[in-house]
């Protein structure tokens, strides 16, 4: 697999500021690399926008947050840079298929759901890919 030392940075610096205000802009700076070239590096790796990339990992925090604290949908809307609660659960239920309050409501079911949903998937994939598999172990 190919490195990609400026992805690598850039990455680091949102991981490391995500409750902050940050864009293209303070990634740039940060990685020493021009606007254009950070644009173009996150579309070609990784097939989204860093302002994507940055809305979707806060969305990931946030329903972190929504499963495993008791914070009000708002409070971690505007923890995560949101100005509205209407404007965090259109962005959410656009990502997760579900508003904040009924995946809070459905709680780890979903994050369950989600791993046998993938179990199944390798199970069916691997012994394809490795011929020794056996199907036991599924």
């Amino acid at each position: 697999m190919k490195r990609y030392p400026p992805l690598e940075r850039a990455i680091t610096y949102i991981e490391a500021h995500l409750n902050e205000y940050i864009g293209l802009n303070e990634v740039s700076r940060e990685t020493g690399y021009s606007y254009y070239y950070m644009t173009r590096l996150f579309s070609s790796v990784l097939g989204e926008s860093v302002g994507h990339y940055i809305n979707r990992r806060r969305l990931y925090n946030a329903s972190e947050k929504l499963i495993h604290s008791d914070q009000k949908v708002i409070d971690i809307a505007l923890d995560c840079g949101y100005e509205s609660s209407e404007a965090f659960s259109r962005a959410f239920k656009a990502v997760f298929g579900y508003s904040p309050v009924a995946y809070r409501k459905a709680g780890l079911d979903l994050v369950i759901k989600a791993k046998k949903n993938w179990r199944r998937k390798m199970c069916a994939i691997l012994p394809i890919i490795f011929h020794t598999l056996p199907r036991s172990s599924c």
